[in-house]
């Protein structure tokens, strides 16, 4: 019924008469298509329910002026000590015929002095050893430098590859090229590597993954060359693209940039920890707000020191295009909490008899005023509610679910709640002979069929 009813509203198979024998081809474009749009829910809950629980420890500045311009600034990578930063950017020559599009890509580096960036300059020694990309990642003794360079394999798709240089007496060596089994016939288009150089991540479009972009490990082998790589596995990898990987100074932490998850919209930074008990990688927690916002944020470094990070993004309120950000933890005393002015209401919507979680559509409305607060759904993955409301208030939480009665009750939060954050479970009863649910204080007025107005909330 659903796909009938989108089609009817839709631009799939308009003008055609469909029959039911159609080659199942409209039906595939409209389950795409719905596919799409509950992922942009989705994203959607997972934002709001970020922006809630926004850190107020964490602080993201634009690093401003002279690095960031009114082009795009993007592919930040990190010295160690942050005495260094380079990056690409794309902005107008001399030459005043080429076309805004046609924008040259490329690779500058600034020192920092105290906490001042100082005016950026070319990164010529790596223009002359190569036509680079950009610099994917600097190794945490800042003497080898992962590069990205684009490609066409022999059908003519547009592929990358990633390079190696070092730093020598003479400045930094003529790129190689990374053997297999790193580099392959698929797209490789980011990587780094620990600390102790014993292990590399990268990430690649290669067969045989989620889906995407997956992020891939090789260790260094006693032979001292690469074994075959190992897929991150689904607590790191999505059917969506994950990319960017950069590993922690210490190596237990792995920091990448993903669609999937529990993103907010585009690319979103994520973090995954080691376990040593498990010898297994932590299932990938969005880094949250203010990190993350509802525009692509990518390409996540971490200073040294581990309290400081740098990342791009193309949110609001930027000075043009792609900008660089810098993300610092700040103490308590820098950023006192504030206190929460909304309760955060989690559960889900149960089956009586089975005690299994439902889908369920959820609307709550304010008893003193009458007026509806807002409509939710439960999740689509993890079949949760989440509802962002006011202190001191009494609403009526107003549940519908298919095959079930329609069920409603009272919901009273109180301006002291010691935890701004409540947990409850609402439970249905089937539609089934001899089931009911009853209504409590329905009383009319006088002679009328309409009810008081104490007995609203039911």
């Amino acid at each position: 019924q659903r796909y009938v009813s989108y089609l009817k509203t839709s631009n799939v198979g308009k003008g055609e008469i469909l029959t039911e024998g159609d080659n199942d081809r409209h039906i595939l474009e409209a389950e795409k298509s719905i596919n799409v749009i509950e992922s942009k829910i989705q994203h959607c809950e997972d934002a709001r329910y970020g922006y809630l629980h926004s850190s107020k420890m964490v602080k993201v500045i634009n690093i401003g002026a002279p690095i960031n311009t009114q082009f795009q600034e993007y592919n930040v990578s990190l010295f160690p000590q942050q005495s260094q930063l380079c990056y690409n950017c794309v902005r107008p020559t001399e030459d005043k015929h080429i076309n805004e599009l046609d924008y040259p890509e490329v690779t500058y580096f600034s020192h920092q002095v105290d906490t001042t960036w100082t005016a950026p300059m070319k990164f010529k020694s790596l223009e002359k050893a190569i036509k680079a990309d950009g610099i994917s990642s600097i190794s945490h003794d800042g003497k080898t430098m992962i590069l990205y360079m684009t490609a066409s394999n022999a059908k003519g798709r547009l592929t990358g590859d990633l390079y190696t240089s070092h730093l020598n007496s003479t400045g930094w060596s003529k790129p190689i090229r990374m053997k297999a089994p790193i580099n392959s016939k698929s797209s490789e288009t980011a990587g780094c590597i620990s600390s102790d150089e014993k292990t590399f991540f990268f990430s690649s479009d290669r067969p045989g993954g989620f889906g995407g972009k997956d992020i891939y490990m090789v260790r260094k082998l006693p032979n001292n060359k690469w074994s075959q790589p190992v897929n991150l596995g689904d607590k790191v990898n999505t059917s969506l693209d994950d990319d960017f990987p950069f590993i922690s100074d210490e190596g237990s932490t792995l920091y990448f940039s993903s669609k999937g998850h529990t993103s907010f919209g585009g690319y979103d930074i994520f973090k995954s920890i080691y376990s040593a008990n498990a010898k297994a990688w932590c299932r990938a927690e969005n880094m949250g707000a203010p990190i993350n916002d509802t525009y692509d944020d990518i390409q996540y470094v971490m200073a040294s020191d581990g309290k400081t990070g740098y990342f791009c993004s193309d949110r609001k309120g930027g000075m043009g295009g792609k900008d660089i950000y810098k993300v610092i933890q700040a103490t308590p005393s820098q950023m006192p909490m504030d206190k929460p002015e909304f309760s955060i209401v989690k559960g889900k919507v149960l089956d009586e008899w089975l005690k299994a979680p439902l889908h369920a559509e959820i609307s709550v409305t304010d008893i003193l005023t009458n007026q509806l607060v807002g409509i939710y759904k439960t999740s689509s993955s993890t079949l949760n509610f989440v509802l962002a409301l006011p202190f001191n208030k009494k609403y009526k939480v107003s549940v519908l679910s298919t095959k079930h009665i329609y069920k409603t009750q009272v919901l009273y939060i109180e301006g002291h709640v010691t935890h701004a954050e409540l947990t409850m479970d609402i439970h249905v009863k089937p539609i089934a002979i001899g089931e009911s649910e009853v209504l409590s204080h329905v009383n009319f007025k006088p002679s009328r069929a309409e009810l008081q107005k104490k007995s609203q909330q039911e």
